[in-house]
């Protein structure tokens, strides 16, 4: 099963910003801090909403991200740059919470779909061990965001 080929238009759009913005900071690999700062980068994004939610100042939040970024200026990056271990382990890690997600909704019909709130849990997942200390620094943690879903989407319904 190649997690990948179950995103969601939006999932697919924030891993897609992710590697751009490896691009433009030449480095040879996505990394997770590429894959938070798509998804605070992006308009509409669902992650982006839970985040709002739980108070996240979402520039400070950015600002965070970029500052832990390493500078690397490796010249030219390939147009389809790859997924960093820590990153893939993290789009794992998203795809375990879909199902997670689905089981709970009782729709066990059909493959579960990747969205930008998974890719969210993904990079905060204990098991991802993603590194990303900015986004802890911040009041992101997995069980608040997990929580903010939940009442989220009950609040929708």
């Amino acid at each position: 099963m190649a997690p990948s080929r179950r995103l969601s238009v939006e999932a697919r759009g924030a891993l897609q910003a992710a590697q751009q913005i490896a691009r433009e900071r030449s480095c040879p690999h996505v990394l997770p801090a590429h894959i938070a700062l798509a998804i605070l980068e992006a308009a509409d994004c669902a992650a982006l909403s839970v985040l709002h939610e739980m108070g996240i100042d979402a520039r400070r939040l950015q600002r965070a991200l970029l500052d832990d970024l390493p500078d690397v200026k490796a010249g030219p990056t390939p147009a389809d740059i790859p997924l960093a271990p820590s990153a893939a382990r993290c789009l794992q890690m998203a795809y375990v919470e879909a199902r997670k997600a689905r089981a709970r909704s009782c729709d066990c019909s059909g493959k579960p779909t990747i969205t930008t709130e998974h890719l969210l849990l993904g990079l905060i997942s204990p098991s991802a061990d993603a590194g990303l200390t900015a986004l802890r620094s911040h009041g992101v943690f997995y069980g608040e965001v997990g929580e903010t879903m939940r009442r989220m989407a009950n609040s929708d319904a």
